[in-house]
């Protein structure tokens, strides 16, 4: 009866040991999107914190099948190690993540309501003055126009950075926008109001 028990909790320990390892898998192929988020060192943190404790959950499916006085203690200490590396990286994380938020640039009276507007080709001036008194914050593919008028940004590109997002990761469609001003090619999205 013992070994029917003992059997099955090893099949259990291998289906989860299986587990582990596919999340971490799917986890570290998301590693180029987390770089633009966090710092490489945390990351490398929280991986390290994960390898040690996947070693121990290992080393506890091997504890199952061939136990010594070493293993036994061996796979709680690997275990214990690596959880309180990814807790240390993870309060690390949490100061670390980096939420982009509109700021007001200009002083006096806006003509357009609230909601969100993009433009084509307009000039940054031009954009300015029929937003004033309003909170900024621009979704480009060129950032240096916005970064030296200290507006925030969030720029779209497939290259690693903390203000970056991939195009391919932009909820919007060009399809939901309607003109709002046809002079400086201006548009406003009803879909994204808030």
């Amino acid at each position: 009866m013992k070994g029917e028990y003992q059997a099955i909790k090893l099949l259990a320990e291998i289906v989860a040991f299986i587990a582990l390892t596919s999340a971490i898998i799917v986890v570290y192929s998301l590693r180029d999107i987390m770089v633009g988020y966090l710092d490489k060192r945390t990351l490398r943190g929280v991986f390290l914190g994960v390898f040690i404790f996947w070693a121990g959950y290992l080393e506890n499916v091997f504890n199952d099948v061939y136990t010594t006085e070493l293993t036994k203690v061996l796979d709680d200490v690997l275990v214990a190690l690596g959880m309180m590396i990814i807790l240390i990286t993870s309060l690390r994380m949490k100061t670390e993540i980096r939420a982009i938020k509109p700021k007001v640039i200009t002083e006096g009276q806006s003509i357009l309501k609230p909601g969100a507007y993009v433009t084509s080709r307009a000039s940054l001036p031009e954009i300015l003055s029929l937003l004033q008194g309003k909170r900024l914050l621009a979704i480009t593919r060129h950032p240096r126009q916005y970064e030296r008028h200290g507006i925030p940004y969030i720029w779209v590109s497939n290259a690693p950075s903390e203000t970056a997002i991939r195009p391919t990761e932009l909820p919007l469609s060009s399809t939901r926008f309607s003109p709002v001003r046809e002079k400086t090619r201006l548009y406003f999205s009803t879909g994204l109001n808030t």
